[in-house]
């Protein structure tokens, strides 16, 4: 959340929606082969959705002198959220991205399959429920595709081998491994800020013991996805640049620092949604001024080397580690509004106020950014694709790029005027599962408490939520645990 947001009245959330999911390549032992292809069914607009930033147990640590904590939330540390992708369309038979399977073959991390879609809960070419595969293998068989929209074809034949039926599944929830859930967690966002992945000795490597303890208690908890900021900006060294910026690849022990992550995640029973950039990437200050995204972001051979020097070798390596299902999203920037001017694209949403401390570009600028993002991270990666939006505000933003669902924050001044007890439905966003990716551990204001927003969203149709933490927003640890328990198997991948 930026510092401009502290005095503003607006803003809550949007969308939810029911999730038409077809199971492949799941995790574990499961045994699963794509089914035969059906006939072309209407393009699907299936996908999962993600969490929020996040706040390091006991108060975050703001890394080295390079003032980057998210303005706002009362003054605490910044708020971070990034990356939504596709990986739930299925496109006219044709072939979908990582998440998302065609032609009733692989459905990689949750996405809807062979014309499956996401829309009011019903996929296109029939309801897909407990993880039903459309045209393809499902989880007791094979899956006839009835009727799809405009009209959709037959399914095809079962795989040999489905997924195993879902015992618990959260109609409304994000999708992965064949486990539709109400995605639950906190925000870590940082143990040491822009430090942890590649800092050296304030890595989290270095900084094991801390950060066990801490994913301990969040795990103990009953939070069960975590989300963590990568890249906020790239003064601790995990990534290197030659003498004109331009990124050359990854440094420090960034790559250490990523496999501890992934084994401490894999013993505590976590999963990690890794939020690579942020709007702090675009702050005026940053030094060298050639590192600063606003830059980076807008020359086309820059860009194109921080994908294919940074992003993709991140992700490939999470992807070939012994513990790679414990990514489940990647969220490719916290809260990337706050870095917009001019006019908004999409949807009629009011023209962006950019944070006061950043370089700011165009909507066109940032939408090119985030999507040659994603592109990378589905060349490399199977895990879930999300942005962490600011703000209901501008909901429409992001709604063009390749996201398996969408992630919003809520606090006080969205409060004023998008109240969190609104459906997504109600919100025009009913085409893709909805997380709500960061709000105030304490509640909002005039008495809304935690469990008032978890209640809600549980039975709004929202898709999951991550509150957020730092110095100033306390976590109560009890009130975590009570939703858990309240919902042990919805709420746990």
């Amino acid at each position: 959340m930026s510092m401009n947001e502290l005095g503003r009245a607006s803003a809550l959330m949007a969308a939810a929606v029911c999730f038409a999911i077809a199971c492949g390549e799941p995790s574990g032992d499961d045994d699963v082969s794509g089914g035969s292809s059906g006939m072309t069914g209407s393009a699907g607009k299936g996908g999962s959705s993600m969490m929020g930033s996040g706040g390091a147990v006991g108060g975050a640590s703001q890394g080295g002198g390079t003032g980057g904590s998210s303005a706002g939330k009362g003054g605490g540390a910044g708020a971070g959220v990034a990356g939504m992708g596709q990986g739930g369309s299925a496109m006219n038979g044709g072939s979908s991205g990582t998440g998302g399977a065609s032609n009733g073959g692989r459905g990689g991390r949750g996405g809807a399959s062979m014309g499956g879609a996401y829309t009011a809960g019903a996929s296109m070419g029939g309801a897909n429920t407990a993880g039903a595969n459309m045209g393809g293998s499902s989880g007791a068989g094979a899956g006839t595709g009835g009727s799809s929209g405009a009209g959709a074809g037959t399914g095809g034949s079962s795989g040999t081998g489905a997924c195993d039926t879902d015992t618990c599944p959260f109609d409304t929830g994000v999708a992965s491994a064949c486990k539709l859930r109400f995605m639950y967690g906190v925000n870590y966002a940082w143990q040491n800020f822009a430090a942890d992945f590649g800092g050296g000795t304030r890595g989290i490597t270095a900084t094991k013991s801390t950060v066990q303890t801490q994913l301990e208690t969040m795990s103990q908890n009953g939070a069960n996805v975590i989300r963590w900021w990568v890249w906020p900006n790239f003064s601790g060294g995990g990534v290197t640049f030659d003498s004109n910026g331009t990124p050359t690849g990854l440094g420090g022990t960034t790559l250490t620092d990523l496999e501890t992550a992934l084994t401490l995640a894999d013993q505590y029973g976590i999963y990690l949604m890794l939020t690579l950039f942020s709007f702090d990437n675009f702050k005026s200050n940053i030094s060298p001024a050639s590192q600063n995204m606003a830059t980076l972001g807008v020359d086309a051979t820059k860009r194109a080397a921080l994908v294919d020097k940074v992003v993709r070798p991140f992700a490939r390596a999470a992807a070939q580690s012994a513990h790679a299902d414990r990514v489940i999203a990647w969220d490719v920037i916290n809260e990337p509004e706050w870095a917009v001017t001019g006019a908004s694209l999409y949807g009629g949403d009011e023209a962006f106020d950019p944070d006061d401390t950043c370089k700011p570009v165009t909507h066109t600028q940032m939408e090119t950014l985030l999507k040659d993002v994603i592109t990378g991270l589905r060349a490399e990666s199977e895990a879930l694709v999300t942005v962490g939006a600011a703000a209901m505000k501008w909901r429409h933003a992001w709604t063009k790029l390749d996201q398996d669902f969408y992630q919003f924050h809520i606090y006080d001044w969205i409060q004023m005027s998008w109240p969190y007890d609104k459906s997504p439905t109600e919100y025009g966003m009913g085409d893709k599962p909805i997380v709500m990716g960061e709000f105030p551990p304490t509640g909002l204001s005039g008495g809304i408490t935690y469990r008032n927003l978890l209640d809600s969203w549980y039975a709004n149709g929202y898709a999951g939520a991550l509150t957020w933490q730092d110095a100033t927003f306390k976590i109560s640890w009890s009130e975590v645990k009570a939703f858990a328990d309240a919902h042990p198997c919805e709420t746990s991948y």
